[in-house]
């Protein structure tokens, strides 16, 4: 989960395998996430993190439910694949998920 302070993102973490979600002031976005066979986790985070930044930039700026979206299809991609940035989905991969 993201924390949001009045400054921004103050903190994250990650919990549960079924859901990824962003607490936008007093109301929470939660997305469901595909089931994926894991093959590695390292990177996932930053292969999530990245997605979410680079969709909310290309539609205006904010992490909301489709930049959550985009970023946990991503991350479903990564830990189907051995390494970290090995297993970042490539540019037509990407541009496939962010549409």
């Amino acid at each position: 989960f993201f924390f949001q302070a009045e400054d921004g993102i103050r903190d994250h973490c990650v919990t549960g395998v079924q859901t990824c979600a962003l607490p936008i002031s007093v109301r929470l976005i939660g997305v469901p996430v595909a089931s994926t066979e894991v093959v590695d986790t390292t990177g996932a985070g930053d292969t999530f993190m990245a997605t979410a930044l680079a969709s909310a930039l290309r539609r205006g700026g904010d992490i909301n439910e489709p930049a959550l979206v985009h970023a946990a299809r991503a991350a479903g991609i990564s830990i189907g694949r051995h390494g970290a940035a090995s297993a970042f989905p490539d540019v037509r991969e990407l541009e496939a998920l962010l549409g």
